[in-house]
């Protein structure tokens, strides 16, 4: 067995074709906790063992040396004595060995070869040609040399691109897989299939309307924008695909949230803080970000800290929109920000809800190469909630553990965090009965602190007092969520990260 410490995994493992017992290992230090991300260290590299994994050795000779994050290792079947790695480093992105990793070469230092090294780092050679690879990134890119040149292999494909597998019996026929589903070749690259059969998106956030029939089910898609369509359909074979939903945003779409009052205006968050409305009758998209946001300008991209942005931003920002007029919403970022003209115009009607470390606001991920996309932007509005009651209730959750409500539309605030709740951990999700304004659930998601248990609380009283209500919720099972059942008070249903769970 392979062990270094702690903090340190495999991120990538393969044998030698035809002899099993030689084995190199990519060895990954990876940190990541809700304001934190860090990939690599002095304990990544590769690591060889000859006697199918009883011990091990570490290879050095040609490799970059001091901090190394993620690796992918790929053998050449064809010749099995080559072996290519693509490792996050400073010097370089692309080596290759001909003696089974006992000296290595660096190939190339392109960095489309590897964008976003935590992210993608993966590899593959043709069974059938030892100079011919395919290195996955935001782009997957092909070499017909052994990496020293590289074109794009993905003409007609989503981009980000995290698995693939050639037909070791017809390497015409290949399979990968990206942030947009999973495409299929049978001529090597030159006509990609997407596979349309396979319900595998990810949903950050769903919401459904409340004012017609059918009504409309809305969801927000890992990096495929916003969405919404009808729940049934009068038409024979009713809801069967694509042509039954509409896009509502672009990006990583995240909270999407029909008016109550008016379903045919939709507002969307997309990631870090991005919003948008859209007016089904006209079709009209409109940008109603309340802030220009810094990562316009490039700020997050230049390495700086997110303790320098006018605003902080979470990756999933909630909004809300009153029971009663659909042009009066509240938008999360560390602050809450009002609008009554549908996003025309903002105020803010909060202080900082969050606790506002600066030293958890520095820039994210190192000690190799930073990643600022925004995902790891801390001390920011997780969740918020109007009461379906009384629109001047607002409760609010934060990612670093706060939970705040407010009974007069904002111009007073109440941190009202229930005691025994994880230090630290994202309140993700905050729910008013649609009985009683006082009433709400919050649930607290701990697991990037090292704390697989669910915990979600109930309070009657806005916060006075809490109780525990979690244990329907299995443990290791993340992000529990809980809804009310809008007839039946005493009936509410717990999402976990895989089944649904149903209480009384």
């Amino acid at each position: 067995m392979l062990y270094l410490n702690d903090h340190t995994g495999c991120a990538d493992l393969a044998y030698e074709p035809g002899n099993p017992k030689v084995l190199i290992a990519g060895m990954w230090p990876l940190q990541r906790r809700p304001w934190l991300l860090t990939s690599g260290g002095k304990s990544g590299g590769l690591y060889r063992s000859t006697d199918g994994g009883l011990h091990w050795s570490k290879l050095t000779h040609g490799l970059p040396k001091g901090d190394i994050g993620r690796s992918a290792i790929a053998f050449a079947p064809s010749a099995p004595e080559t072996v290519y790695a693509v490792i996050q480093a400073k010097g370089g992105v692309l080596w290759v060995s001909h003696d089974l990793g006992s000296h290595w070469s660096k190939v190339s230092d392109d960095h489309d070869n590897d964008v976003r090294p935590f992210y993608f780092t993966q590899l593959a050679v043709m069974p059938n040609d030892p100079d011919r690879l395919f290195l996955l990134s935001m782009k997957m890119m092909e070499s017909k040399d052994g990496g020293k040149t590289v074109f794009y292999a993905d003409k007609g494909v989503h981009v980000d691109h995290h698995a693939i597998w050639i037909d070791p019996r017809n390497p015409r026929r290949i399979i990968q897989g990206n942030d947009g589903g999973v495409y299929l070749t049978l001529d090597t690259g030159k006509h990609w299939r997407y596979l349309e059969n396979l319900p595998i998106e990810q949903f950050y956030q769903v919401a459904v309307s409340t004012t017609q029939t059918p009504y409309l089910i809305c969801g927000g898609l890992q990096d495929n924008d916003a969405w919404c369509g009808a729940s049934s359909d009068y038409r024979r074979g009713g809801v069967t695909g694509y042509q039954d939903w509409f896009d509502v945003a672009g990006g990583d779409g995240q909270y999407v949230v029909p008016a109550p009052s008016d379903a045919n205006i939709i507002y969307a968050t997309t990631d870090d803080g991005f919003a948008t409305r859209y007016d089904r009758l006209t079709q009209r998209k409109r940008s109603i970000n309340p802030y220009v946001k810094d990562i316009l300008a490039g700020l997050l991209l230049s390495g700086k800290p997110m303790s320098a942005q006018k605003y902080r931003f979470d990756w999933t920002t909630p909004i809300a929109v009153s029971p009663t007029d659909p042009n009066n919403l509240y938008l999360g970022a560390d602050v809450v920000f009002h609008s009554t003209d549908g996003g025309l115009h903002w105020r803010i009607i909060s202080p900082d809800l969050t606790r506002d470390i600066k030293a958890r606001q520095a820039p994210s991920g190192g000690p190799v190469t930073k990643d600022m996309s925004g995902a790891e932007t801390y001390d920011t509005i997780q969740s918020l909630a109007l009461a379906p009651t009384n629109a001047k209730v607002i409760w609010v959750g934060t990612d670093d553990g706060w939970v705040w409500v407010s009974r007069d539309g904002g111009a007073h605030w109440n941190r009202v965090t229930p005691s025994g709740a994880p230090e630290w951990a994202r309140v993700y999700n905050v729910t008013v009965s649609p009985f009683h304004a006082g009433t709400a659930y919050a649930a607290f998601d701990a697991h990037e602190l090292g704390n697989n248990h669910a915990y979600v609380y109930r309070t009657s009283d806005y916060g006075k007092s809490w109780a525990r209500i979690s244990p329907a919720c299995p443990t290791a099972r993340w992000k529990c969520a809980r809804r009310p059942r809008p007839r039946r008070p005493a009936v509410r249903r717990h999402a976990v990260r895989r089944p649904v769970l149903l209480a009384r």
